[in-house]
């Protein structure tokens, strides 16, 4: 597994997720990459481990939805995601949505969050994000706003 704390696991294995599991996203990645997203290693792991995954989050407040993993939620988004890349530098991929809220991955297990217009950083690390998405007090690093 992807490197997860033992209570992020249990969340995981409630939802579906097994050791082992790999789910062929090549359908997935294709979509993606015509229209433009970059596929990295890092995402592509994390959708062979989690991808069609509902994953239903601890009791935590009621603002902290399930939270779906299907990149292809946001296929159609990439004009806005894209340019806003470019001005932060930096390369990230959609991974699914926690409410309305957009997910995406970077080259280094790194978890953003758009919410409403405002882009997040949840973590320092691959763990850190799940964790923040399961257990976390909202610590996030806001980085910028996006102009939709």
């Amino acid at each position: 597994m992807l490197g997860v704390s033992a209570r992020a696991r249990v969340i995981f294995e409630k939802s579906g997720w097994f050791e082992g599991r790999c789910v062929d996203v090549s359908h997935k990645v294709k979509a993606l990459e015509q229209e433009g997203w970059l596929i990295n290693p890092f995402a592509l792991e994390f959708l062979k481990n989690f991808d069609e995954l509902k994953i239903s989050q601890p009791a935590l407040p009621p603002s902290r939805d399930d939270i779906e993993i299907d990149p292809l939620d946001l296929v159609g988004d990439y004009e806005i995601y894209g340019e806003w890349q470019v001005n932060m530098n930096m390369r990230f991929l959609p991974i699914g949505r926690r409410y309305a809220y957009r997910l995406f991955i970077d080259y280094e297990g790194i978890i953003y969050e758009d919410g409403y217009g405002t882009m997040y950083r949840l973590g320092s690390s691959f763990e850190e994000c799940v964790n923040e998405l399961f257990f976390g007090s909202n610590n996030w690093v806001k980085l910028g706003s996006l102009k939709y």
